[in-house]
């Protein structure tokens, strides 16, 4: 069976380093994404401890000044 369409050719040195290149970038767009992924998740846990030893400041604040 013969395919149809444009005849296969062999990739020009351009389109090859072009591809290598893409590639590359990717690899390095997926390890930032994955960082940025991670330090979001600290961000959060950061923010919540951060609330919460504002409130148990405050708690306290007020506790000491009802004496």
């Amino acid at each position: 069976m013969e395919r149809q369409g444009r005849p296969t050719r062999p990739p020009h040195p351009g389109e090859v380093a072009r591809d290598e290149m893409n590639t590359e970038l990717r690899r390095q767009l997926r390890k930032a994404r994955a960082e940025i992924t991670q330090l979001n998740g600290k961000l959060a846990a950061l923010a919540t401890v951060t609330a919460t030893l504002y409130h148990e400041n405050l708690a306290l604040k007020k506790r000491n000044s009802d004496r």
